[in-house]
């Protein structure tokens, strides 16, 4: 329920959901949502920690600027070719 809840979410968990979504489907989205929910869960819960989003927003950075550099690779091989 959890994870149904963040598909239309703006975020880093709307966006791993969307990504994943765009290559498996939307059961395997929510299931790898729902999965990863669990193990941050499992982490505070053993580490005793609070939950650090820190991590996540690097990575949805990292993952937005790795996207506009392929798009940007595959605009020139385009260009080369007209």
């Amino acid at each position: 329920m959890a994870a149904l809840s963040l598909c239309s979410k703006e975020g880093a968990f709307g966006d791993y959901y969307r990504r994943i979504r765009s290559t498996a489907g939307h059961q395997k989205a929510i299931v790898a949502l729902a999965r990863k929910l669990a193990i941050i869960y499992y982490r505070m819960i053993s580490t005793k920690e609070e939950y650090n989003p820190q991590s996540l927003i690097e990575f949805q950075e990292k993952y937005k600027k790795q996207k506009i550099r392929n798009l940007e690779k595959y605009l020139n091989k385009l260009k080369e070719v007209a």
